[in-house]
């Protein structure tokens, strides 16, 4: 007897959906009709524009009150600021009676986002319990140092994501696995 394939839309593990399985397989379906469409082509508007229907699948995935979405929009530019500024050291020696000598100049991010312990917290306006803090201060003490590996495992997930299905980045997959075993997180 032939092997029957069943196909379904599935939310991204990671990503900031939240629907059921039923639920997913519908606005999956939608999503790729609407690039199908459009060619992908200005997709995000093309979505927004079908979501707008109050019955539609994907209508509950936004904010449709102006202002609060407008603040919601201004929280994440700011977020996409706070990660945007990097602190340039620079370290000249003067040694006599030659002109100063430039020694080295290093890359410091100040600021670093982690995750809190519990993610579970009630969102106290700290979208999904993320907080902001300064590098130096996150790696000084034993939870800033687990929130900042919680948060760069999250993000090796995601990277993990995109790389699927791009044989020629292959061993670059291959090699995230490798190294992920190396230090314990597969």
């Amino acid at each position: 007897m032939p092997a029957t394939v069943e196909k379904k839309w599935a939310v991204v593990e990671g990503s900031r959906v939240s629907m059921t399985a039923e639920e997913a397989n519908e606005a999956g379906a939608e999503v790729s009709r609407l690039a199908r469409e459009c060619g992908g082509e200005d997709l995000p508007q093309n979505i927004v524009n079908v979501a707008r229907e109050k019955g539609h699948c994907l209508h509950g995935e936004f904010e449709w009150d102006d202002h609060i979405a407008a603040e919601a929009s201004r929280r994440d530019r700011a977020r996409q600021l706070a990660r945007s500024f990097v602190l340039i050291e620079i370290t000249i020696e003067e040694v006599e009676p030659r002109p100063p000598e430039l020694i080295s100049i290093s890359r410091v991010e100040p600021y670093v986002q982690a995750l809190e312990a519990d993610e579970e917290n009630e969102d106290d306006g700290r979208r999904n319990g993320r907080k902001y803090v300064f590098r130096s201060q996150a790696i000084e003490d034993v939870e800033g140092v687990r929130a900042l590996e919680r948060t760069v495992v999250k993000r090796i997930a995601g990277f993990e994501r995109d790389l699927e299905g791009l044989d020629r980045l292959k061993p670059l997959r291959n090699a995230i696995r490798k190294a992920k075993k190396t230090v314990g997180l597969e």
